[in-house]
């Protein structure tokens, strides 16, 4: 249940912070990029698969979770976005234009 509820509540927070970094006219880019990563994450299951057999479902797992935290990690280094700053930006380049 608890982990439901945590990715209910990731999807509204990605889709978030998606607009804030990006200019309205990349977003669909962004958000089809974004969506894109439930149907890749199910593809390459199969590598676990693979590492599973290959390696025994423990050090499969070790494995993954090591390869996890070194995408996790460098994400600590992104700055928070300023809300609603690529609105701004955008309709300040409209009425420079």
């Amino acid at each position: 249940m608890g982990f439901a509820l945590c990715m209910a509540s990731s999807v509204p927070v990605s889709v978030s912070l998606l607009s804030d970094f990006t200019l309205p006219k990349e977003r669909g880019l962004a958000q089809a990029i974004f969506a894109a990563g439930v149907y890749l994450g199910v593809g390459m299951s199969s590598i676990s698969l693979g590492l599973d057999q290959l390696l025994g479902w423990r050090n499969a797992m070790r494995v993954i979770c090591g390869i996890c935290w070194l995408f996790a990690i460098p994400m600590l280094a992104v700055p928070e976005p300023v809300r609603n700053a690529t609105n701004q930006e955008e309709a300040e380049m409209k009425l420079s234009e």
